[in-house]
């Protein structure tokens, strides 16, 4: 059964109208004929129209009028309510977004109830209620779903990925990411440590087909950060120019490249990145991550592809004979390891900054740079002074040519040079010079990674640098040491002056691979040089008989400086001309020619400057030995013929001397003794002198001696004098001077002691060979006499003694056999008790 209608009462209608009208959402009512009666308040705000205007209006009219331009896709609703007022259905929860500038609209849910009276419509309310928080809630949440799907997809397809197609992968990625979220355009703004960026490196775009073709490879400098919002790592929304793109940038921070996310899109157009800021943080890091993870990659291979041509550079060096001759092929490994298209080595010139030597490698089909060899640095001529400066403090310089000043850049664009990098070569001297490395085909920012490898390399070259210099110089000093040893060597191992010459010129000529030389010796007072000594080897080589002050080439070797690559003459060949100075003056000159043509290098002329020197010295030597050759001669002759006249006279007189002690008597007889015993001493002091010549003059020629012997029969020579010797029958090891020993210690005895002296000869077997003690009876050494009676000419304390020399010639024959000698008191501690002379000799194999 049908439940009957209720009818309306409008009795209350003015107290609905005003509730209605303190609604905030829009309401609007119409009758049964399908025209609007009245809005309320919150309608007449929106619509911006009024009650009075739209009473009466079309309710359908009113739709298209008021409703319609403020709502996307209006003119559909409209429609909607058309064909619901013609049906009389009613419209439930028709959602609709309101248009708004720059921000999104408010979603609204629409409804239009049919109001009936009895069996009759009685109208038509419709009403707007804000439906925009749960709406946007739940399109935050799916928004979230999509983003977070597409974050595991980027951190999928980057984490997959090998490092050699990280690229690939980053751009596949940039794709998916844009697709993904709906906007027109997505791409990565890199910041790298210089400061420089390259945009639209790594991009996506919708509506291109070539995506960032107008600015690829090109560098930005100094790119805008926001001072407020970038640093703090905010997310930067920004309108374009042409105000209809709007550009969502997510600041990336890593270790050592910053930069921005960036997706653009039309503007007002963000709800699903506005909401979800930290899902692109996570994307954007993961794009820094693999781009960071990919750049230390290519920078440890560029290190170790460095490293490897600094091994390889280090090796080629260390076989090298000198640095120079290999060092275009250094440059070449390290050049080619820094993929760069030009490097070169500039070794500063001493003390002068501006003045340098110049090497250089170029890659194939690149032209060349500065010109090699000696030559100039611009620096000052240029404004590079400060450049100059701070290399010297070892501190690298890398640059772009197109960023220089104008006078800088036209240096390096004249050599075709993009980009540069300028690292000091030190060694423990100070700063050798600078490796320069080019690329002159594109602009490349140096790493910090580039930049420690180019700096081990250029230490590693100076380090190899200098150790070939120190073996040069080591060389260098060698042959000098060579030389001098070599002139040293000929000087000592012969006797004549001609034989020295020769000898030494040999020397150096073979030390320095000289095929001709020749010696000539000064005549001071002339100002000449007479040819003593000409040395060939292998074809003739003619030298002038004489050198003299009136040769201009050759004067300056007279005066001792030594000349090189000079002639003496139009027909004589060029020849290094060495002085050679025994003193102030030269003493001779010296002249070396080289067949081949190739110069004497520094080392080698400073190595004949010490050869000079030494060969001058040696001559001067030479000259000094024949005279004294020439005197010792002289004075052998005059002491044998006096020694010899000597003998002669005193034979005579000790004749005389004998017949006369046997004519007279008394005191006459007294004198005659003493005579006699002046005679005697007189032969004795030849004898010694004699002796004494033996032993300067004659090498020791040592042999079995019988020592029992030779003391018997030195004992017959003092009848007199009562001695003590117990027979043995030992053999040392001397010469027939060896009873002079035993002599002049007996007689030594007998002369301090007295006629009544005792002396006692013992002979004791050690290990090592005999100890034989002279012992008197004499009044004895003092203490103060022990340490010097020894040497020559000390005489002891007595009118007997002689010239000293016994004692002397006792020791120097002790010393000539191996032996050792030492004096004491017979009796311990009694000085006065007598002497006692212990010494050493040596057994007879």
């Amino acid at each position: 059964m049908a439940t009957p209608s209720t009818h309306i009462d409008y009795h209350h209608l003015p107290l609905f109208f005003a509730v209605y009208d303190s609604l905030e959402m829009p309401v609007c009512i119409s009758d049964g004929e399908g025209k609007v009666r009245w809005i309320n308040h919150a309608l007449e705000k929106w619509t911006g129209s009024s009650r009075e205007t739209v009473a009466g209006m079309e309710n359908g009219k009113f739709f298209h009028t008021f409703i319609a331009p403020l709502l996307r896709d209006g003119s559909i609703l409209a429609a909607e309510i058309e064909t619901a007022v013609a049906r009389d259905e009613s419209v439930r929860h028709y959602i609709c977004q309101t248009i708004q500038d720059g921000a999104e609209g408010r979603w609204l849910d629409f409804s239009s109830m049919v109001v009936r009276n009895g069996t009759q419509a009685g109208g038509r309310i419709n009403i707007f209620q804000d439906v925009t928080v749960p709406i946007t809630l739940r399109n935050a949440e799916e928004h979230q779903e999509v983003l977070q799907t597409l974050v595991a997809e980027i951190s999928a397809m980057l984490v997959g990925a090998p490092l050699d197609a990280i690229e690939d992968a980053i751009r596949n990625a940039l794709r998916r990411l844009g697709e993904g979220t709906g906007v027109s355009r997505c791409h990565l703004f890199l910041m790298r440590e210089d400061g420089g960026g390259r945009p639209f490196e790594y991009e996506w775009d919708a509506h291109a087909t070539s995506p960032g073709e107008g600015l690829s490879g090109v560098t930005v400098f100094s790119f805008p950060r926001h001072p407020d919002t970038a640093g703090e790592g905010n997310v930067l929304e920004a309108v374009n120019v042409n105000g209809n793109i709007q550009s969502h940038a997510v600041p990336l921070r890593g270790r050592t490249l910053g930069g921005f996310l960036c997706l653009d899109m039309p503007a007002g157009d963000l709800p699903l990145l506005t909401h979800n800021q930290h899902l692109l943080r996570m994307a954007g890091d993961m794009f820094i991550t693999a781009l960071e993870s990919l750049q230390t990659d290519q920078g440890l291979r560029r290190h170790d592809t460095l490293c490897e041509s600094v091994m390889n550079a280090s090796g080629s060096l260390l076989r090298s004979a000198g640095w120079e001759d290999t060092i275009t092929e250094v440059l070449g490994m390290l050049g080619k390891g820094a993929g760069t298209h030009r490097v070169y080595l500039m070794e500063m010139g001493g003390g002068d900054e501006n003045r340098v030597r110049l090497f250089e490698w170029n890659a194939p089909g690149m032209s060349e740079g500065p010109t090699a060899g000696e030559r100039e640095v611009p620096w000052k001529a240029e404004g590079m002074e400060t450049w100059s400066a701070a290399l010297a403090l070892g501190n690298v310089i890398t640059g772009i040519t197109a960023d220089l000043p104008p006078r800088m850049k036209r240096l390096f664009s004249e050599r075709h040079v993009e980009s540069f990098a300028i690292i000091p070569v030190l060694t423990e001297g100070g700063c050798f010079g600078y490796i320069g490395f080019e690329d002159c085909r594109i602009a490349r920012s140096w790493t910090r990674t580039d930049i420690e490898a180019l700096k081990t390399a250029a230490d590693s070259l100076g380090l190899m640098i200098l150790r070939k210099i120190k073996e040069q110089e080591a060389r260098q000093f060698n042959t000098q040491l060579t030389l001098i040893n070599g002139i040293v060597g000929a000087a000592a191992s012969v006797s004549s002056l001609e034989d020295i010459i020769k000898e030494t010129l040999r020397s150096t000529m073979k030390s320095l691979s000289v095929q001709a030389g020749a010696v000539y010796l000064l005549d001071p007072e002339r100002h000449e040089g007479q040819l003593f000594l000409i040395e060939r080897e292998g074809a003739e080589h003619e030298f002038p008989a004489k050198i003299d002050a009136l040769i201009p080439a050759i004067a300056p070797v007279l005066a001792g400086t030594p000349v090189y690559e000079a002639a003496a003459g139009e027909e004589q060949p060029r020849c290094a001309w060495v002085p050679l100075t025994g003193g102030a003056v030269p003493v001779g000159v010296m002249a070396l020619l080289r067949t081949d043509g190739h110069p004497f290098a520094s080392y080698e002329k400073q190595a004949l400057d010490a050869v000079g020197r030494e060969f001058g010295a040696a001559i001067t030597r030479g000259f000094l030995q024949e005279k004294l050759e020439d005197s010792i001669e002289k004075a052998n002759l005059y002491l044998d013929i006096m020694a010899h006249d000597i003998k002669n006279a005193t034979t005579v007189s000790i004749m005389y001397a004998d017949m006369l002690r046997e004519m007279v008597n008394g005191e006459p007889l007294e004198f005659s003794e003493k005579l006699i015993d002046s005679i005697k001493r007189t032969v004795e002091i030849t004898d010694n002198v004699s002796t004494i010549r033996r032993l300067h003059e004659e090498a020791p020629v040592l042999k079995p001696m019988n020592l029992d012997a030779i003391i018997r029969q030195e004992i017959t020579r003092f009848p007199k004098t009562t001695i003590h010797y117990s027979p043995s029958s030992f053999l040392v090891c001397a010469d027939d001077l060896i009873s002079e020993i035993f002599y002049n210690l007996i007689g030594n005895s007998i002369k301090f002691g007295g006629e009544d002296v005792e002396v006692f000869i013992r002979v004791e077997e050690r290990q090592s060979g005999y100890e034989i003690t002279v012992e008197d009876t004499g009044h004895g050494i003092p203490d103060t006499m022990k340490n010097v009676i020894f040497d020559r000419f000390q005489r002891g304390t007595k009118k007997a003694a002689g010239r000293g020399l016994g004692l002397y010639i006792v020791r120097t024959l002790v010393k000539r056999y191996g032996g050792s000698i030492s004096v004491h008191d017979r009796v311990p501690g009694q000085t006065g008790q007598g002497a006692s002379i212990r010494f050493s000799l040596k057994k007879a194999e």
